[in-house]
């Protein structure tokens, strides 16, 4: 199994995304609170259907945002 295209709206500091992801893979680098963590938290939240830092969903929202949407398109299931 493996995660094609990323769509997050209203996710934590992420601007809105609608992403295809290499087949070959990716490397996340960048400053400190620039979103690479929340990145990855937005790639497990359609796996563990809640945070995995155990945020809760109100927290995960956008600040000021009216909830948030995550999307994950797989291929080989």
């Amino acid at each position: 199994m493996r995660l094609e295209r990323l769509i997050a709206r209203g996710f934590r500091n992420l601007e809105d995304l609608d992403r295809e992801l290499p087949p070959a893979g990716l490397a996340l680098l960048g400053a400190n609170g620039q979103g690479k963590t929340n990145l990855l938290e937005a790639l497990y939240y359609p796996v563990l259907f809640r945070s995995f830092r155990g945020s809760p969903d109100v927290e995960v929202a956008r600040f000021g945002g009216q909830g948030f949407r995550v999307e994950a398109h797989v291929a080989g299931l």
